[in-house]
């Protein structure tokens, strides 16, 4: 190989390397924007205190749905005396 072509493959593999160092610079820049695992860390104990609150809701919901049947059926005791004593 001459002189001269050396020196042209050493620019082709130079222009090539300064476009990779910019790719890489520009993927750097926008890596440091994206969370970092303290912060997901955060999110997820976040999401499981909420997640945790809603059983809780859930649960008395279900308590109140009983209490509520109860009630209906009380009411519909009182209902009925009161419907049977004017019957009768």
């Amino acid at each position: 190989m001459t002189h001269s072509r050396i020196t042209v493959l050493e620019q082709t593999v130079d222009k090539r390397l300064d476009g990779a160092e910019a790719r890489l610079a520009k993927v750097e820049a926008d890596c440091g924007h994206l969370p970092k695992h303290g912060d997901l860390a955060r999110v997820y104990d976040r999401i499981n205190g909420v997640a945790g609150k809603v059983g809780d809701v859930g649960s008395a919901v279900s308590e109140l749905g009983g209490e509520m049947r109860a009630m209906r059926r009380s009411i519909d005791l009182i209902n009925q005396h009161l419907i049977n004593r004017r019957e009768g």
